[in-house]
């Protein structure tokens, strides 16, 4: 991922960022609110970034 992120940077894009993806579900009770002691956690990492390319020569 980071050499992934450094090629974008390193070759003419702006605007790139990691973010990671993770929700956690909540038991509300009464007088009572935490996290879900069991369950699946599916998370990962999200890379994007905006390709500029060079104004062409007139």
């Amino acid at each position: 991922m980071i050499c992934a992120y450094n090629w974008l940077k390193e070759n003419g894009a702006v605007h790139v960022q990691v973010c990671d993806s993770f929700q956690r579900s909540y038991q509300v009770l009464p007088e009572s609110t935490h996290p879900v002691m069991q369950q699946l956690v599916a998370a990962g990492f999200i890379l994007s970034a905006i390709k500029v390319q060079p104004p062409q020569s007139l």
